[in-house]
């Protein structure tokens, strides 16, 4: 299974001059974009022990990599508990801010 680093940055993963994965970088990278969603998870942890919340919000984190300037969510919050609905909702906020175009279904 995959760590959140891995899941957030699969198919846009850093490399090295050498061609091979930057697992530094990719950390990095990883922990930028979530950082974004929340601050609660640990980009080393893998996925499969996330939580259904933590897994949705990785996911939301997964989104941010391709810089978009619209994101479409179906329904993002049916499967997160309490208090990640309000981390997702202060995400909303931020990214609202940095002008992103959220549409929330």
């Amino acid at each position: 299974m995959l760590s959140v680093a891995q899941n957030i940055c699969l198919g846009q993963e850093p490399t090295t001059r050498f061609g091979t994965i930057d697992w530094k970088a990719l950390r990095l990278k990883a922990a930028e974009f979530l950082t974004e969603v929340t601050s609660e998870i640990d980009v080393d942890t893998r996925v499969e022990d996330l939580s259904i919340s933590q897994q949705q919000l990785v996911a939301i984190a997964r989104s941010l990599v391709t810089l978009p300037k619209f994101l479409i969510l179906d329904e993002p919050t049916a499967r997160l508990d309490q208090k990640a609905s309000d981390t997702f909702f202060a995400f909303l906020e931020k990214a609202k801010q940095k002008g992103l175009t959220v549409i929330y279904i």
